[in-house]
């Protein structure tokens, strides 16, 4: 799981969203596998479950390293959407929107009309991008 967070990570960097997405949804199901290869008796634990045997609580303890896991999984996942938030949506739009509007700033005086308004509309373009994604 953890490294489908690394891939996800990698693919922001390099700009690609599509391999983002699909590398944090893999590394979202990897939480939910459970393998009873290398463990007897969570496996005769499932197996009595499913028959009636055993309580769904006394199951559960027997798949508590699975949760450890998942929690490890979800505290990576934190980090990497909190990296995400800090890089992406707060230091590169609002340093584009900052950019745009200091350029607007030392070019309204001699910039024509026309122009003006351009560079007002990709202002409040990217302010209305910065509240929607933040």
């Amino acid at each position: 799981g953890t490294d489908f967070v690394a891939w996800a990570r990698a693919a922001e960097t390099s700009m690609m969203p599509s391999v983002a997405l699909l590398a944090e949804e893999m590394a979202n199901q990897k939480r939910y596998v459970v393998d009873y290869k290398d463990n007897p008796t969570a496996r005769q634990a499932r197996s009595d479950f499913i028959y009636g045997r055993l309580d769904a609580d006394t199951a559960t303890m027997f798949e508590d390293f699975n949760q450890k896991l998942a929690d490890h999984l979800h505290l990576v996942e934190s980090f990497h959407f909190l990296t995400l938030l800090l890089l992406k949506i707060f230091v590169g739009r609002c340093l584009q929107l900052w950019i745009q509007a200091s350029f607007l700033a030392m070019a309204f005086h001699s910039e024509g009309a026309g122009a003006k308004d351009k560079v007002v509309v990709s202002c409040i373009v990217s302010a209305l991008i910065l509240l929607h994604r933040a």
